[in-house]
């Protein structure tokens, strides 16, 4: 009896899940699901005698597909260093963590302000984007990235203040660490691998991080202090005395000065808002109705003069206020209307006093 074997196929057959991500798996960053069992089956057809036999299927060879732990976790939004000014709150970083492993997880974030280059911004936060509005705001108010699906991408922010003190230009670095967790732990449980051989079942390989036992990556970002040192200057002139002629003008009783107050932005980029002048005047009394006024803008608007009156009354931004009879506050600048100073740009008020 001649025995004849041939093997038509030897196939590796899935269950429906499995065949629908095999098919679709060179259009998935991510390849195949960790957790899926892959089960192979041989099968034999052969003949005995030219006759053909039952064919013969072996047992399925199953194996579980293990985790790979990878992620990216990258500078996004603003791509240069955040501007802030000193003793700004609230100043926010941007970054992008994208899930480019095969099974969905949680990360932890870890913030951290770092006292490089120049100073340590304070309070570091991390955050992750919730409301759907572009950039941190108060409703991001998630500490961790909770179940992020394999092949998804979410925008998380480092939020942090700004010291008192720092200089124009000077520059301070965070790091955001990103720690890879079991999903639906709550960013608690961290994800570590799996030593020793393959097990039976789903095991866990780092591909990402792995040199202080976890998942992790760290990102440096940074912020930049943008601020303007204005200059003031004040300058008396006499123009006037009751009994002498120009240009022999003394300064006593009745005579009238003019005095001349520079404030300079000297920033070539930067506007000055919410500028307001106070000039305590002893011994000498405001004379006349305004206060002259150049490169002025009084409230968003741009003003020649202003009317310096007893406590604003007309609260176009200039005021009085009478101390006793030898001392009066000039306002020039308040709450009802402030001065915005471009850059290099100066503002010149001018305004007489009479000496009593």
């Amino acid at each position: 009896m001649k025995l004849v074997m041939k093997i038509l196929s030897l196939s590796t057959r899935f269950g429906g899940v499995a065949a629908l991500l095999l098919l679709s798996q060179q259009s998935m960053a991510v390849g195949t699901g960790a957790g899926l069992t892959i089960s192979n089956e041989a099968t034999v057809d052969y003949s005995v005698g030219a006759v053909a036999q039952t064919a013969i299927t072996s047992a399925p060879a199953d194996f579980i597909v293990d985790n790979r732990v990878d992620f990216t976790l990258v500078q996004s939004g603003n791509l240069g260093r955040t501007i802030v000014t000193p003793g700004q709150a609230d100043n926010w970083v941007e970054y992008t963590l994208t899930n480019t492993g095969n099974q969905t997880q949680d990360y932890q974030l870890n913030p951290t302000a770092l006292a490089t280059p120049d100073f340590q911004m304070l309070l570091p936060r991390a955050f992750v984007e919730t409301d759907s509005v572009p950039g941190w705001t108060a409703a991001d108010t998630d500490t961790f990235v909770g179940s992020l699906l394999p092949d998804t991408s979410i925008v998380v922010y480092i939020v942090a203040n700004a010291p008192v003190g720092p200089a124009d230009t000077d520059l301070s670095d965070v790091d955001l660490q990103a720690i890879t967790a079991d999903a639906g732990s709550g960013g608690l449980t961290v994800t570590t691998a799996t030593a020793g051989p393959d097990t039976a079942g789903e095991d866990v390989v780092l591909a990402v991080g792995g040199v202080n036992g976890v998942g992790d990556l760290t990102v440096t970002d940074g912020y930049i202090v943008e601020t303007v040192l204005l200059g003031v200057t004040k300058a008396s002139t006499l123009i006037s005395d009751p009994f002498s002629t120009a240009p022999d003008w003394k300064a006593i009783p009745g005579a009238v000065v003019r005095y001349t107050i520079d404030v300079a932005n000297p920033s070539a980029t930067t506007s000055v808002t919410a500028v307001q002048i106070d000039d305590t005047l002893n011994d000498i009394a405001f004379t006349g109705a305004t206060a002259t006024l150049t490169n002025g803008v009084l409230g968003g608007v741009p003003a020649a003069s202003c009317t310096v009156d007893l406590g604003d009354g007309d609260t176009d931004g200039c005021g009085l206020t009478q101390v006793s009879p030898t001392q009066q506050d000039l306002e020039i600048g308040n709450a009802n209307a402030d001065f915005t100073i471009a850059p290099s740009t100066t503002l010149t008020i001018t305004f007489d006093t009479t000496i009593l």
